[in-house]
């Protein structure tokens, strides 16, 4: 995994959830979201091994603005998300799948 992002360092200490847009909004800030959509290289998202929820919220903010300026084809393209890690990788995975659905019927709230 040659150019991933590691999510680890941004789960707060003792917690297992991923939880509240402007979280997930700050984190976008950090790992410079903004400029790594418009590269042409591809990612995978790692997330913290003892993950047990990554919210609608949390995922829409990190994620609404990518999935608005590349589309559902380019951003799934893009952005792998690496789950054999995680305990809960079913759970995630569905986490994922319904971070992706809310983005698409929230568009017009995604700043």
């Amino acid at each position: 995994m040659k150019n991933k992002i590691d999510l680890t360092k941004y789960l707060k200490k003792g917690s297992v959830i991923f939880s509240g847009r402007d979280s997930g909004k700050e984190v976008r800030k950090k790992i410079k979201l903004d400029i790594i959509d418009n590269d042409e290289i591809k990612y995978t998202i790692i997330f913290p091994d003892n993950l047990e929820l990554l919210s609608n919220s949390f995922f829409l903010g990190l994620f609404g603005k990518s999935y608005l300026s590349l589309g559902l084809q380019k951003f799934n393209e893009k952005y792998l998300f690496y789950l054999d890690n995680l305990e809960y990788k079913d759970s995630i995975q569905t986490d994922i799948d319904d971070g992706i659905s809310y983005i698409t019927t929230n568009i017009n709230s995604i700043d």
